[in-house]
């Protein structure tokens, strides 16, 4: 049996990681705008340094991956019962998908960080294009979250993150 601060630590890495996409979001949608004022481009040079980056920096966490990826492995049979999905027939099919997201995110840390702290600079300089993490990088952060919501119980949260993964193409996006 899992202990309430082991699901309560999955439940604030899904948490980050969602704060994270949502941020991530506004960022983009609102840096594709060509008439941003130069008020608008000093608030999303704050959005991406205290929020985009300061997410990213804790949710890819390489250390705190492994420690919730190997929870989620740990409970991998509880989410292919819970989960009603066609590619989670087998608890190592779930492991399979889960450790390719987590990873994922954990070889891309410094370097994902490292270009958003690029792009944020080009904002602090009034020059900027539109920006914001790399597909794969969404992808592999939402099935992160998908695993981690649903080994802490969220089954139904962790099914509207699964329906967006699967909407995205992040399966095929991340060769599953």
């Amino acid at each position: 049996m899992a202990s309430i601060s082991d699901e309560w630590e999955t439940m604030e890495f899904a948490s980050r990681g969602l704060s994270l996409v949502l941020a991530d979001g506004l960022w983009t949608r609102s840096l594709a705008r060509q008439d941003l004022t130069a008020t608008e481009v000093g608030e999303l040079a704050s959005l991406g340094s205290d929020v985009v980056l300061t997410r990213w920096l804790q949710f890819s966490d390489p250390k705190a991956i492994s420690r919730i990826q190997e929870f989620v492995a740990s409970k991998a049979d509880v989410a292919v019962t819970a989960l009603d999905n066609e590619h989670f027939r087998e608890p190592q099919q779930f492991i399979n998908f889960s450790s390719r997201c987590f990873n994922e995110l954990a070889s891309r840390h410094d370097s994902q960080a490292d270009e958003l702290r690029g792009k944020i600079k080009s904002l602090e300089a009034e020059n900027w294009e539109p920006g914001d993490l790399d597909q794969v990088v969404v992808c592999a952060s939402l099935g992160a979250i998908a695993a981690a919501l649903t080994v802490s119980g969220n089954i139904p949260t962790a099914s509207l993150v699964m329906t967006l993964f699967t909407g995205l193409g992040c399966f095929a996006l991340l060769n599953f």
